[in-house]
Parts: C-alpha cells; structure tokens; sequence
C-alpha cells in the first residue's frame, strides 16, 4: 500500500524517485505491520524491520540484474524486441526473485523461532506473483491499460493491491506458524513429560 501511496509525494520528482521512495516506505510499513503481528509471540525480532527496508529494493534489484543477464545471454541483443514473452515474463521474474531474497532474510529471524519456518520463502514468492499478478488482471478487465493518464494514481492502485495482497497471505502465514509453532511445543513438552515419568 505504501508503495502506492508514495507515489502522491509531489510532482517535481522523477518515477525513478517515486519507485525508489516507494520501495522503501513500502518495506517499511509492511515490515512494521507484521512485527507488530509477531512482536507479542516471539522474542528477538526487531531486525524484521530493517530486513523487509532493505530486502524489498535489494530483492528487485538483483532480480532485475539476473533477469536482464539471463536475457542477454540467452537471446540474441538484435533478437530481443522480437520475443513479447520478455516482457510479460520481465515483472514476475524480477519479483520472484524479490520474493526469494525477502523471504530468506525473513526466515532467518524466524527459522529457530517457527516451525516450519522454511515454508516463509515459497510463500514470500507467491504472494508477491499473487500480488503482482492482481493489478494487471484488474486493469485488464476494466480496459484500463496498467498505467491510465495519471500515472500517479494508476500508481496508487498498483501499490494498494500489490500491498493489501502481499500483507494479507502473508499476515494469513505467519498467524498459521505461530498458532501451529505453539501447538507442535506443547505436544513436544506433553510427550517429553510422558517420556520421564
């Protein structure tokens, strides 16, 4: 949502500087809403803060570099334009890979705090696709094109959809690992229990 909102700001700044800002405020506001989630059921998890700040625009970056070399090895340079499917394929690599790293930086806060902690990452990566993929469905569907005349507000309703997706799985996932993480402890204190006696 944040990175939607950003993008009000004002108007002497290039997107360039609106998507950067939004990166941030949007990692921010994301990781702040989920360590508010988990603040109260795990110790020690204040860094999921600073994570989700840097791990969303480190994320797109290097997903952007590995996809554009991929390409380039791949494809011919003249032959590039001629191939639609870079394009399309262009955004949900790039935010696959945002997904991988944001997630893994997630999981090691969570990897000895949560059972099944490792189920972090794939769904980091689904619910970004998940997030990314509702825009364009939307704005598809309703004749729209991504960006209307005022990008600016094309780019609030991205944000907002992107944001609301990505933080309802993911509020959704981390609730299901605290609540499960807590019933495999008992059970695992209840058969340790039985064990000694």
């Amino acid at each position: 949502m944040a990175y939607g909102f950003s993008f009000l700001q004002d108007s002497k700044s290039t997107w360039h500087e609106y998507f950067l800002r939004g990166l941030f405020v949007c990692g921010f506001l994301s990781g702040l809403g989920q360590w508010v989630l988990i603040k109260s059921r795990l110790k020690r998890t204040e860094m999921w803060i600073v994570i989700n700040i840097l791990g969303i625009p480190l994320g797109l970056i290097l997903g952007h570099y590995l996809y554009s070399g991929f390409i380039s090895l791949v494809i011919p340079r003249k032959e590039v334009l001629a191939h639609e499917w870079i394009d399309i394929a262009y955004p949900f690599a790039v935010i696959s890979v945002a997904g991988i790293v944001l997630g893994t930086l997630q999981w090691l806060v969570l990897k000895n705090k949560v059972g099944f902690a490792y189920w972090w990452i794939p769904v980091s990566v689904l619910s970004w696709n998940i997030g990314l993929y509702l825009p364009y469905v939307v704005f598809g569907s309703l004749n729209l094109g991504l960006w209307t005349d005022s990008w600016s507000i094309s780019g609030a309703i991205f944000g907002v959809m992107l944001g609301g997706m990505v933080g309802t799985i993911g509020s959704i996932t981390i609730g299901s690992m605290l609540t499960n993480s807590n019933r495999v402890i008992k059970l695992m204190e209840t058969e340790e229990s039985r064990n000694a006696s």
